[in-house]
């Protein structure tokens, strides 16, 4: 697959929304010292369709609604309403996607405190085609919708999968970063902030059992019959 002198990533080639984690935003573990650097590239988005027409994302909101308008001045309004009902719960979503369990309360409970926290209960529970079908009337702007949220490698619509219908919204101001050199340079940056603090990497360990003593884990057993206590 790859060519002399080229890198090629098989999957994850961009980090969609990995720039929202307070660590990686504000480079808590000075990974840039170890060469992670962010490309952020626009356009954000472009889809082309079978008819030979297209529909591009922009950094800029008002290019990409004038890209909707060109199918629907409906869908262009209605996206920006998406947006701005998204950007309105946006810190409690992200808060809860990086606040450990058991560190900060459920999500429905901050919903419930929320002005229209039912409502969002609710689209959290629907699947992302039925928010899209209800959204959206055009079928071009239902497929661009719709492309993003099957990224995620969930099936649109099945149940609870509603968040996916927003990722098109979030990634309007997250954008859709690329690590410079691929995606590679985040596992190599993270593995020499480890060897920097004394810490040592072993690869090609499988992991057959936890050590357990007193209710903690203090160790692993690998396949090969090495163990590593901490």
């Amino acid at each position: 697959m790859t060519l002399k002198g080229f890198k090629d990533d098989v999957c994850s080639t961009a980090h969609t929304f990995l720039l929202d984690n307070p660590m990686i935003k504000n480079d808590e573990l000075k990974l840039r010292d170890y060469g992670l650097e962010y490309v952020d590239p626009d356009p954000i988005f472009h889809i082309p369709f079978a008819d030979g027409t297209y529909l591009t994302q922009w950094r800029d909101l008002d290019r990409t609604c004038r890209e909707f308008a060109k199918f629907s001045k409906k869908d262009a309004a209605a996206y920006r309403k998406m947006l701005a009902e998204f950007d309105a719960v946006k810190p409690v979503l992200l808060g809860t996607s990086f606040t450990p369990i058991g560190f900060g309360k459920p999500l429905n409970d901050q919903l419930a405190q929320q002005p229209r926290g039912k409502l969002w209960q609710r689209r959290l529970a629907m699947s992302a085609w039925e928010i899209i079908r209800d959204t959206f009337e055009e079928e071009h702007c239902r497929t661009f919708m719709l492309y993003m949220s099957h990224l995620a490698a969930e099936p649109p619509d099945a149940p609870v999968t509603g968040r996916l219908a927003y990722g098109t919204a979030r990634q309007q101001h997250s954008g859709r970063p690329f690590p410079k050199g691929g995606s590679g340079v985040l596992t190599q940056a993270l593995a020499g902030f480890i060897e920097a603090h004394n810490g040592v990497l072993l690869t090609n360990k499988w992991v057959k059992r936890l050590v357990v003593e007193s209710g903690k884990c203090v160790g692993v057993e690998c396949s090969d019959g090495t163990s590593y206590r901490a």
